[in-house]
C-alpha cells in the first residue's frame, strides 16, 4: 500500500481521466498513511491550485512544510496559495522564507521576488513593492536589470510617490578581533539601535520590540 510508483501512477491516471479532486485526495491520503511523502503532497498542492481551492492548498502545503521545514518549496507553494486566495501579508511572509531557504541564490528564479512585489502592490504598498525587484536585480545586474524590471520599479515609484534612494557611501568599521560579531549603529524611522552585520543576508531581521518602537508595520499573525 506504500508503493511510491503506484501512487504516482494512480494520481496521474485520475488526473488524466478528469478526476483531479480525487487525485489530490488520494495523494494526500497516501502521504498520511505512509508516514509522510513529500512528492505526493507537492503534486496534490499543484492540482489544488489549478482547482482554485486555495484554502485546501494552504493546508496541504503546511503538511509539506512540517515534513521538510528547511526546504524552500513548501513555503513557495503556500505563498502562491495565500497570494491567489487574498491573504497577501501571509503570502509575503512565505515568499520571504522561501527566498531565504533557497541555497544558491545564483540559480534562484525571479518568481518569488515578483510574487512578493505583486502582493505589496495589491496591498497598495508600492514603495515596499520596489524592494523585492531591486533585490532580484542586485543578484546579477548584468542579467536581471532589464527594460521590464526598470519599468516595474519606475511604475511603483510613481504610484507610491516614493523618494529616490539617497546616494550611497562607504564607511569603514574597525573589527576588534578576528571572527568577532560586528554591531553597527543604525537608525530606522528615527529610532536608533545596534544591528549585527551580516554581509550575506538578503533581508534584515528586527526584534519585535524594536520594530514596534520604530513604528515598522507588523502583521500580528505574521511568523516573520
Amino acid at each position: 500500500r506504500c508503493d511510491q510508483r503506484a501512487i504516482a501512477d494512480l494520481g496521474k491516471a485520475l488526473g488524466n481521466a478528469g478526476y483531479r479532486r480525487e487525485a489530490s485526495t488520494a495523494l494526500v491520503s497516501y502521504s498520511e498513511i505512509c508516514g509522510g511523502h513529500a512528492p505526493s503532497l507537492r503534486t496534490a498542492i499543484n492540482i489544488l491550485l489549478t482547482l482554485s481551492d486555495y484554502g485546501t492548498a494552504v493546508a496541504v502545503a503546511s503538511k509539506l512544510i512540517e515534513l521538510e521545514p528547511f526546504n524552500d518549496n513548501g513555503y513557495f507553494l503556500r505563498a502562491v496559495a495565500y497570494d491567489r486566495g487574498g491573504s497577501l501579508q501571509k503570502a509575503i511572509d512565505d515568499y520571504t522564507t522561501a527566498i531565504e531557504l533557497f541555497g544558491n541564490k545564483e540559480t534562484i528564479s525571479s518568481v518569488s521576488y515578483f510574487g512578493m512585489a505583486r502582493s505589496y502592490e495589491k496591498l497598495g504598498q508600492f514603495c515596499d513593492a520596489i524592494l523585492p525587484i531591486e533585490t532580484w536585480v542586485s543578484l546579477n545586474p548584468a542579467r536581471n536589470e532589464t527594460s521590464q524590471t526598470r519599468a516595474i520599479i519606475a511604475t511603483y515609484r510613481n504610484k507610491g510617490k516614493c523618494a529616490l534612494a539617497t546616494a550611497t557611501s562607504e564607511e569603514v568599521f574597525a573589527i576588534p578581533r578576528p571572527n568577532n560579531v560586528v554591531k553597527l549603529p543604525v537608525s530606522i524611522n528615527g529610532t536608533r539601535g545596534f544591528f549585527v552585520l551580516d554581509t550575506g543576508a538578503t533581508f534584515v531581521t528586527l526584534k519585535n520590540t524594536f520594530a514596534q518602537r520604530a513604528k515598522v508595520q507588523i502583521d500580528p499573525d505574521s511568523i516573520v
